[in-house]
This record gives structure tokens, C-alpha cells and sequence, in this order.
């Protein structure tokens, strides 16, 4: 559950996913971010994870000096890709030139993973802290010999809440769907507001999204297997198990149930099965 921005009330969400928590360390979050390409996969195989680093954000954004009010400003034109109010709120706040273009560079590069941490690299300065770059490029690194690699984006307008989290974000995307259906990412900040020490990473699949989305045709079973009142249990058990033993889903009823999906229907009679419905 979470307080709806336009209610202020709490809305109940529909999601699934998973919490990694513990002592997080580059393995976890290399097979956090596959977890999170396979369910994309699953949905899509035009699905798409952009990927960000708010620890990238953060050096770039705290470099301008900004006060906390104007900060919050900014951050939130970063997530909205607003480059013409970064600028103008850089210039009504003194903020240099060269770092200003910095940041908007930031923002507006996105895309191709190489091609961003090319530009990233000639425009991240040798005075900031190389470590969320390094990170980055790592991670980057270790998705290039996965079958995923090309559902890899870089966009560092992911940037979630950073009052709860930090490092690693993203968001995944379906064709059809407007919005994420899938995010994610560290959130060591929301488990330090608990008084926890260990890290914390995971991600959700957002299931009243998907409603929106043209998913394949889901069936309750594979096969329904039709039997009447001469069949003999044993023997109508013994059939069941058979077809189970092929691999498929079996629902036995005595009658076809309305609105009930399978693949196909087949009868059980005589001690037989046959396809005779």
C-alpha cells in the first residue's frame, strides 16, 4: 500500500517481486538485475530496462551547490528530463556554466550503454568520487556477455526516491504499456531509516499494469478430461497420471466448466482415453 499523490489516501498496488537483503555485494546485484531482465523477457521480448546510478546523479547534482529546496527542484526536473529549467534554474542560482552543461548532458544522454558511458566518462570530473562510475561501468561490463545485454538502457533520469534509495536503480518497460512495469533498485537509505545495517535490493512487477498489456492467451489447464458415472476411480486416476506424466496440466470434470480455458478437451471412456468428445 502506498499514499496516492492525488487522494492522499492509501491505494492498494498489485505487484510481485523480490527483496534481497543482507550484505549486497556485486554478485547480488549483477543476479538482481538478470532476475529483473527475465521477467521482463517473460512478459515481452521487446521489453527494455533502463538503468541508472544515484550515486552518477548525486556527485554531478551536489557539484552544483545548490540549496536543499533548489536541489529538490532540480532532481525533480532530471526524473522529468526538463533541461531548459535546469539551466534556468542554474543561472537564478550562480552556478557555473561548465557545470551546468554537465548535468544537462547528464540528463540529456540516454540509450545505447556504450555510447553513454563514453559520454559519462568525458564529462564526469577527476575531482568527484570515481567510485558510482566504476560501479557502473562493472555492471555494465558483466551484462554485455548475457543474452540480455540488449535490453540494457542507460537513463539517468531513473532516479526513484533518494531519500530511500542509492546506487543501482531501474525500470522496465513493455511496447503497449505507458508506464514502468517493472522497478527497482538499492535502497541501503530506507533500511538505515529502520536502524538496519545491512543493504537491501529488489524489485517489483506492477500486475495491474499488465492488465493494459495484450499478454498471450492463459489457460486454467492444459487438458480437461471428461469422464461420466461408469468411469471407475481407480482407473480414471490411473488415466490422469498418465497424461501428467507428458508434461501436461489435468483437470478432470464431468462436464466442460463455462468460461473455462484449455488447450484441449479430451474423454475418458470404457477405461480409454480417447479425443471422441
Amino acid at each position: 500500500y502506498r499514499i496516492s499523490r492525488g487522494t492522499g489516501t492509501f491505494k492498494e498496488i498489485e505487484q510481485i517481486g523480490l527483496e534481497c537483503m543482507g550484505d549486497i555485494d556485486d554478485c547480488c546485484v549483477f543476479e538482481v538485475l538478470l532476475l529483473a531482465c527475465r521477467s521482463l523477457r517473460c512478459i515481452s521480448q521487446q521489453g527494455v530496462l533502463d538503468l541508472s546510478h544515484l550515486g552518477v546523479v548525486s556527485a554531478l547534482l551536489g557539484d552544483l551547490s545548490l540549496p536543499q529546496d533548489v536541489n529538490a527542484k532540480v532532481l525533480k526536473c532530471i526524473s522529468e528530463k526538463n533541461v531548459h529549467e535546469i539551466r534556468r534554474l542554474c543561472d537564478e542560482n550562480d552556478v557555473p556554466s561548465e557545470k551546468a552543461a554537465r548535468l544537462a548532458a547528464l540528463v540529456e544522454t540516454s540509450g545505447d550503454a556504450e555510447k553513454v558511458l563514453h559520454t559519462l566518462e568525458a564529462i564526469y570530473p577527476a575531482s568527484l568520487d570515481p567510485a558510482p562510475l566504476r560501479e557502473l561501468k562493472a555492471l555494465v561490463a558483466r551484462l554485455r556477455g548475457t543474452p540480455y545485454y540488449e535490453m540494457l538502457r542507460l537513463d539517468f533520469s531513473v532516479v526513484n526516491a533518494m531519500k530511500y534509495y542509492n546506487g543501482f536503480v531501474f525500470k522496465g518497460f513493455v511496447p503497449g504499456v505507458p508506464d514502468s512495469i517493472l522497478s527497482g533498485g538499492q535502497y541501503d537509505n530506507l533500511m538505515k531509516k529502520l536502524h538496519r545495517a545491512s543493504g537491501a535490493l529488489g524489485f517489483a512487477v506492477y500486475l495491474d499494469l499488465l492488465e493494459r498489456f495484450d499478454l498471450p492467451q492463459a489457460y486454467d489447464v492444459d487438458t480437461v478430461l471428461l469422464y461420466d458415472e461408469t468411469a471407475q476411480p481407480q482407473q480414471l486416476l490411473a488415466a490422469v497420471e498418465a497424461l501428467q506424466r507428458d508434461g501436461r496440466s489435468v483437470s478432470a470434470q464431468r462436464s466442460l466448466p463455462e468460461k473455462f480455458r484449455c488447450r484441449n478437451v479430451l474423454r475418458f471412456r470404457n477405461g480409454e482415453v480417447t479425443d471422441d468428445v
